[in-house]
């Protein structure tokens, strides 16, 4: 219901800044997956979505020249921008146009570097057998960042919303709970 309670109060808003009910909107997401996972959504709740439909109509409608817009981060980050090529998810674009991720005592970069932001590992070359070994630390003499894992996905991972909700246990309960499970399937 939270998508819902958040349409029935920007859908309004919306016509409040415009001065009349038929504001012309133009709505950007990031891919055509988070229009994807958009739309599934809104079906799941079809039956209030009957005193809003005009907000689906948007979504799943070829834009005319007198209809809303629709439009698509990614595609455009691709068509204007010279970033790196690879895996160019919403973190790393936002990054790249400068957004730091961390304000304050507020670190999203660490809160969400699993699944998120952990994409890059520091290496540093072994001087006497001149392999690479992972950093024991970021500031280590001599460290370089290596491209290691793809991070594909622009959703915030579901375990992190759960968490954001209270619906997970504490780390040391769910470890107590893995452990208690291992030693039952052992029995």
């Amino acid at each position: 219901m939270l998508l819902i309670a958040w349409l029935s109060r920007l859908l309004p808003a919306i016509a409040d800044v415009a001065g009349t009910t038929q504001a012309p909107l133009h709505v950007y997401l990031y891919d055509q997956r988070d229009q994807g996972v958009l739309l599934t959504a809104l079906t799941r709740h079809f039956d209030a979505l009957c005193a809003i439909p005009a907000f689906y109509d948007l979504l799943t409608a070829s834009p005319a020249l007198t209809q809303g817009m629709l439009s698509f981060l990614a595609e455009e980050v691709r068509e204007r921008r010279n970033l790196t090529p690879i895996c160019q998810n919403l973190y790393r674009v936002a990054s790249a146009l400068g957004f730091a991720w961390r304000e304050g005592e507020l670190d999203f970069w660490q809160m969400f570097r699993a699944r998120a932001f952990g994409y890059r590992r520091m290496f540093v070359r072994d001087e006497t057998t001149g392999m690479f070994r992972q950093a024991r630390r970021q500031d280590e003499a001599g460290a370089i960042s290596v491209e290691a894992a793809a991070r594909f996905g622009t959703q915030i991972p579901l375990e992190y919303a759960y968490a954001a909700w209270g619906k997970l246990a504490p780390p040391e309960a769910a470890s107590h709970a893995h452990e208690r499970s291992c030693a039952a399937s052992r029995a």
